[in-house]
């Protein structure tokens, strides 16, 4: 939703700015927030200049740069679950600090106690008991007079209804229900009646409370309830009028909305909380839980009408997720249900730069080492539960995994954080910055290389382990998006002549091609009519037909991603070799 009104408003104010473009900027500016949100959190254990080399690490990474123009769903949810992590520490800064404690605390009695004069007050005074009486006709005349008002308004919705398109009424009309060409008036008498009833509830239950709340508050019994909640509200008020929870909860109910593993980012906070602050992070920690569980409702539709029930079925559905088809892994296809142990262990080393792969290991070791330090434990703690147990859980658990594994790009965030803590190991050798700018500039070049050398198909990227992509060609997945395609349109829009029939197997498709162009998917390509083919590379598509022209061979890194085949004959059922 966030990036639809962003698209939409750049679309309308950027010339020549297609709706796809604006979305896949709005996706970048997602991932660029991200990379200072890792920054953040690395200032949280190391230098400034380490932070920064983490950084400059994690935004030159070839697969994260790919996907950060493509991928809408997990850099997005990567983005949101780090700034879940950072605003949920701060909050755990901000609020359990002593002495900040006994300063909010003596300010929120004083604060409560203002406000119960100002009401009593008011309560007091000609206008309360005005207002009192007037709602109590109000909830009289609502009740007695429904049926009037339900006449009233079916009779001003078919106005509306009615209304000419270049009328006031009837230009807001079109505004506020786009379809009214195809939905019968009907229907929005039907939603206008509905809400005039929950209207009338919802202003008689605050009508009564309002009153009678006002009598109890000027009854003997006054002294006691004001006593009552001087003492209750500090524990009660003091988690809600703090910026931080409800800051750090609203972040966290956006990032369960993106993705169903959004609030394992809110056990992490909560197991960090408790664990430094004990019992006292209780109350915030409700807060904050309720806080992100209301967002999260607001902003995900799909649990409006039964939040329990679909939210399990989210949860048993992409725990599991049904999907059919095979993976490459080091030669081998197999089902997204049946991957090798060490499926994921293997493609994260792999795909992303040696460097971040050998620091990683030197930060993990510095950090056990290091365990006896108290802000090492803490840090320990945060890899524990964002890296090493999720991963050990989805190695043993054998989860299916498809498109390598970009799912899983949101648990990489705490391997940029130990290559961090070898870069301050390793800096405090150096004694000019000259060095350090010189080390990081060592450290990044594989893969700033590499986002030229690849361009657009970053995200296909495997390092020197595998030897590039070349190496990776046929025994592991590159182009899984089927980007490609896009470059053999444009090809084809150029060059195909008038009416071409193009065929791609079934499950791929062509898009933006010329108004004339015919594009058929189909199961069985040898028993279709064509003037051109488009194979990818997978399931070593580019070899078929053989014995038809190869008018394009789309290839970065040495491996072959998408070929554009001209037919040599164009009669149906030729058959392949």
């Amino acid at each position: 939703m966030l990036a639809s009104f962003f698209s939409d408003t750049a679309e309308a104010y950027i010339p020549n700015l297609t709706f796809t473009q604006a979305w896949h900027f709005v996706t970048f500016i997602t991932f660029l927030l991200g990379s200072f949100t890792i920054y953040l959190l690395a200032r949280r254990w190391i230098s400034a200049w380490a932070a920064f080399g983490t950084t400059f690490l994690y935004l030159t990474q070839p697969l994260l740069w790919g996907h950060a123009f493509i991928n809408p769903k997990d850099i997005p949810f990567q983005t949101f679950f780090l700034m879940s992590i950072v605003s949920g520490l701060w909050m755990c800064d901000e609020i359990f600090s002593s002495n900040r404690i006994s300063t909010y605390v003596f300010s929120l009695i004083n604060f409560l106690n203002r406000q119960i004069q100002i009401l009593m007050h008011f309560l007091r005074s000609k206008t309360a008991r005005r207002i009192a009486i007037v709602w109590l006709f109000s909830i009289v005349f609502l009740w007695v007079f429904g049926g009037i008002l339900e006449s009233v308004l079916r009779s001003f919705i078919g106005h509306l209804y009615s209304a000419a398109p270049d009328s006031f009424l009837g230009y807001w009309f079109a505004k506020l229900a786009s379809k009214a060409d195809i939905i019968p008036v009907e229907s929005y008498v039907g939603k206008a009646i509905k809400l005039l009833h929950t209207f009338k509830i919802s202003f008689t239950v605050f009508g009564i409370l309002f009153i009678v709340g006002g009598y109890y508050l000027l009854s003997p019994f006054r002294i006691k309830l004001t006593k009552n909640l001087q003492s209750l509200a500090p524990k009660l008020l003091f988690p809600l009028r703090k910026l931080p929870i409800l800051l750090a909860g609203f972040i966290l109910g956006l990032t369960c909305s993106i993705r169903i593993l959004g609030p394992l980012a809110g056990a992490i906070v909560s197991i960090y909380a408790l664990r430094k602050y004990g019992k006292m992070a209780i109350l915030p920690l409700v807060v904050y839980a309720l806080t992100a569980i209301g967002i999260m409702y607001l902003t995900w539709p799909f649990l409006w009408n039964a939040p329990l029930t679909k939210f399990y079925d989210a949860i048993t559905t992409m725990s599991a997720y049904p999907w059919a088809g095979e993976v490459l892994y080091a030669g081998t296809f197999y089902t997204a249900h049946n991957l090798p142990w060490l499926y994921l262990p293997v493609l994260i080393s792999i795909q992303l730069t040696e460097p971040t792969v050998l620091l990683f290991v030197v930060g993990f070791v510095i950090t056990l080492l290091n365990l006896r330090r108290k802000v090492d434990v803490d840090f320990f703690i945060l890899l524990a539960f964002w890296f090493v147990i999720p991963m050990l859980g989805l190695i043993i658990t054998r989860r299916p995994l498809y498109d390598n594994f970009r799912q899983l790009l949101f648990l990489l965030p705490p391997m940029f954080l130990l290559c961090g803590i070898a870069l301050e190991f390793i800096f405090q050798y150096f004694n000019r910055l000259t060095w350090v700018a010189i080390f990081l500039l060592i450290v990044v070049s594989p893969g700033i290389f590499s986002i030229f050398s690849l361009h657009p198909y970053q995200y296909i990227y495997y390092n020197a382990i595998v030897g590039g992509p070349a190496g990776a060609f046929r025994h592991f997945e590159l182009d899984y998006w089927c980007l490609s395609y896009q470059e053999a349109t444009d090809y084809l829009n150029a060059n195909a002549p008038i009416g071409t029939t193009i065929i791609v197997p079934i499950g791929y498709h062509l898009l933006h091609t010329r108004p004339d162009i015919i594009v058929k998917p189909s199961i069985n390509l040898a028993s279709e009519k064509y003037d051109y083919v488009v194979l990818k590379s997978f399931l070593s598509g580019d070899e078929r037909f053989p014995d038809d022209r190869t008018v394009l061979s789309i290839r970065r890194g040495g491996a072959i991603l998408t070929v554009v085949k001209q037919s040599s004959n164009n009669g149906p059922g030729k058959q392949e070799k």
